[in-house]
């Protein structure tokens, strides 16, 4: 592993949780941090620390054979050049480092063409950078991601301006497909259910878990790091007699400090919590009260942000094998022993069929059609059949109800 230590100046407890979250990022790309040094203190202009710990940091360096030095804290391109010509290795922030991450992790075109996007914007203002910019341009593995990070950087700001405007109006492009997609999967009144939370929570864990409850193979990949999710997944739960149908969506964790060049890329992955029916906020039930508290004012101030409307949010914390105190306004499960996530799929049902009633509709038996369109749209209760006629009995909205008259008429 690469060996490195982590700076940060520190003004408020957020900066400190950032600062315990960096060592979990920087793991993910094979980064191993020796020591961390926090300051409290006003940044500088040179530096953004002191001269005096500029020195003292060097002999550390060199003493320990470090090969990286990120800061926690937001870097200019003079800072990053000063500080290079100084220690002579790489020196990052935490900006840089989580656009790596995602740019190691983009796996759908959009998330590929936003990463770009970000690092663009990122490089942009610090041209004047040393180090960095050919560390960003080297191919292959390293803790220097792929995709975005591949290309040709040492180019003049009217080029990246002009990559900037390209790149956005392809990304504008392929939003309006998935909004039109959404949008499809609204049309038949298909609830929506959006798994959100702070990173490495465990919501690819429960989308799976959900998924296999069914006997679904739609599963996402989960590991126990961050942002192993970039793109929006899917999956089209059926449910059965007894539980609705719903679309069961997951996104990108929320993380603290999100760099100004990824919050539009960011916002964007979570248009499925703009439209959902239902949002369930996982939270990780084996991490400090403390920092749990924190990770939830992170994520409801963003869910706040980008949903419009007041959806209705469920609490659900994750490793209840773990958890020894309980309280009545949070659903707790384990997606290791799959306990409580039957009574968390009733819950779901509860809160997306209660503004249904019971209808009974007949259908003739050659009318081919309108029975494929009952079988694939809505929650069959019962159905009972003759030579002549199949009779469903259907829990629907008064729109769902509509859109069966329609077909009717056809």
């Amino acid at each position: 592993m690469t060996k490195g230590i982590v700076v940060s100046i520190i003004k408020n407890k957020y900066d400190s949780i950032s600062t315990n979250e960096l060592p979990g990022l920087l793991k993910v790309l094979n980064i191993e941090v020796i020591e961390t040094f926090i300051f409290e203190r006003e940044p500088t202009p040179k530096y953004l620390i002191g001269s005096g710990k500029v020195v003292e940091l060097n002999d550390i360096i060199k003493n320990k054979e470090i090969q990286i030095v990120v800061f926690n804290n937001s870097l200019s391109g003079k800072q990053i050049r000063n500080l290079e010509n100084v220690w002579g290795i790489d020196v990052v922030d935490r900006s840089f480092i989580i656009l790596q991450i995602f740019a190691q992790n983009a796996k759908t075109h959009l998330s590929m063409l936003e990463v770009d996007l970000a690092l663009k914007r990122y490089m942009l203002p610090r041209l004047g950078g040393n180090q960095i910019y050919s560390s960003l341009s080297r191919q292959g593995g390293g803790y220097y991601a792929k995709g975005p990070g591949e290309t040709k950087l040492e180019t003049d700001q009217r080029v990246i301006l002009r990559d900037i405007y390209s790149i956005k109006k392809k990304i504008e492009s392929l939003k309006t497909k998935n909004q039109a997609s959404i949008s499809n999967r609204k049309r038949t009144e298909t609830p929506i259910v959006s798994l959100v939370g702070y990173t490495n929570a465990g919501k690819s864990s429960l989308f799976n878990s959900i998924s296999e409850h069914f006997n679904k193979s739609q599963l996402v990949e989960t590991k126990n790091q961050y942002f192993t999710t970039l793109g929006t997944k899917y999956a089209s739960i059926k449910g059965n007699a007894k539980i609705k149908p719903f679309i069961l969506v997951d996104s990108v964790g929320f993380i603290s400090n999100i760099p100004t060049e990824l919050i539009d890329s960011f916002y964007s992955t979570l248009d499925s919590v703009k439209e959902a029916d239902l949002i369930l906020y996982i939270e990780n039930g084996s991490l400090d009260e403390t920092i749990s508290n924190i990770h939830r004012k992170v994520s409801f101030d963003i869910i706040n942000q980008i949903s419009e409307t007041k959806t209705q949010i469920i609490i659900v914390k994750t490793h209840k094998d773990l958890i020894k105190y309980f309280d009545n306004d949070t659903i707790y499960i384990s997606n290791t022993t799959k306990e409580g996530i039957s009574e968390l799929i009733d819950l779901i049902n509860f809160y997306i069929t209660n503004n249904e009633k019971i209808y009974e509709i007949v259908v003739s038996i050659i009318d081919y059609k309108m029975i494929s369109f009952i079988k694939s749209n809505f929650r069959i209760l019962n159905e009972v059949s003759n030579i002549k006629t199949i009779t469903f009995r259907l829990s629907l909205t008064d729109k769902q109800v509509g859109l069966i008259e329609k077909m009717q008429k056809k």
